[in-house]
């Protein structure tokens, strides 16, 4: 520093142990840095400044009754000090101190300067400060983030291990495009700090444009969606995305021939505070009651809506064609 003094230090208000602890320093005994405290009490020059957040100037220590000469300040001979508060908007961090063996009269100059200085500390601790918790924001995203991908593949697992069990042909081409939907959730995240919901006018929509570019190609079937902006938990929304992908897929495949024109529309409506997911088809093929063996995602529906509990319901009026709804809480109980 541009100051003749001995000894600077930096201290660091802890709320835990209501103390200031010698965070940095120049010209200290070793062991002083790291370990050494002051109490936070007016008594004590540090404490003081702190509290106050008003500069205390002392000219001699050893002379004043009004502050507390403490071990560290004696073992090193301290006779003389200023202590200015580090402090922004709304927070104080702790103080800046420095100490001359010699009685020095520190003029208002001096204030400033230190005023100044400790100024450029507060926003330098400042910013560090918003980096830790930034990385610390990040680490407990990531957690959460690794704990979502575990359950997606143990889901994923399941669905492998049932059709295999069944021995279809297509089985594993329906698990496949399961875990496509999933991926689809994921790509909701990319490039964003939001990671715990996903809005469900994007993944649906874009659901339906990897159904229409996979598989029906150019076939003579339209996929229509219309999608209240909404943003759902991601897990929620992962088993919404099987849901949709599973019946879309169905209307796909069995309500329509090779060249047989048709709509399938799928859509979701918010309403006091449940979702209302709607997949329906204008097939002239067989209803959905009477369509034959089912593929394991199919069967798992049922499943799939109790756990965002919600209830899953064929329309027996709607002509022609199917339609399924869904209805469940945007919030869980």
């Amino acid at each position: 520093m541009a100051l003749e003094v001995e000894y600077v230090k930096i201290l660091e208000y802890r709320p835990a142990t209501d103390d200031l602890l010698v965070r940095a320093g120049v010209g200290w005994k070793q062991g002083t840095v790291g370990h050494e405290t002051f109490p936070a009490h007016l008594r004590s020059p540090p404490g003081r400044a702190y509290l106050t957040r008003e500069p205390i100037r002392i000219h001699d220590i050893r002379l004043t009754g009004e502050f507390d000469y403490s071990d560290l300040l004696r073992d090193h001979g301290v006779t003389s000090l200023v202590n200015v508060p580090i402090a922004w908007e709304g927070c104080t961090y702790g103080v800046l101190e420095i100490d001359s063996r010699s009685y020095t009269d520190f003029q208002d100059d001096t204030i400033h300067f230190l005023h100044g200085f400790a100024q450029l500390l507060a926003v330098a601790i400042q910013r560090k400060q918003q980096e830790q918790e930034q990385e610390q924001e990040r680490e407990v995203l990531f957690r959460e983030l690794q704990h979502r991908i575990k359950n997606s593949l143990q889901m994923v697992s399941a669905l492998l291990r049932l059709e295999q069990r069944k021995g279809d042909p297509s089985g594993f081409d329906r698990a496949n495009e399961a875990v496509q939907a999933i991926s689809l959730a994921y790509d909701q995240l990319q490039g964003s700090w939001e990671i715990r919901q996903v809005s469900l006018e994007e993944y649906l929509g874009k659901l339906c444009s990897r159904i229409i570019s996979s598989l029906i190609g150019s076939r003579p079937v339209q996929v229509e969606s219309k999608i209240d902006p909404v943003r759902v938990d991601f897990d929620k929304a992962v088993v919404l995305g099987l849901i949709a992908n599973e019946l879309v897929t169905n209307s796909v495949r069995q309500a329509f021939g090779e060249q047989e024109a048709g709509v399938i529309r799928v859509t979701l409506q918010v309403k006091g505070g449940e979702g209302f997911l709607a997949v329906e088809d204008d097939g002239q093929r067989a209803s959905a009651g009477d369509r034959t063996k089912p593929g394991v995602v199919s069967r798992l529906l049922p499943a799939m809506a109790r756990q965002l509990e919600g209830v899953l319901k064929f329309d027996t009026e709607h002509r022609p064609g199917t339609r399924h709804i869904l209805r469940f809480p945007l919030s869980r109980q």
